[in-house]
């Protein structure tokens, strides 16, 4: 898409971090994309639960 478009943008930096052995770049990206990942799962987890009363994010409360 940044390609596409022409915005400037992280998607290429990973490849070229890689093709150029630039581990710092590497590992921060790594991190980063992780970090963003979980906090995605986290957000969708949340959105369900407001669009869905029937889920909550506590153990098992009562076996139905």
């Amino acid at each position: 898409m940044e390609r596409f478009f022409s915005v400037p943008g992280m998607g290429p930096l990973l490849t070229d971090a890689i093709q150029r052995y630039d581990l710092n770049v590497v590992q921060t990206l790594v991190i980063l994309y992780a970090v963003l990942g979980i906090v995605g799962v986290f957000l969708g987890d949340v959105l369900m639960m407001v669009v869905d009363p029937r889920i909550t994010l506590t153990g098992k409360e009562e076996a139905r």
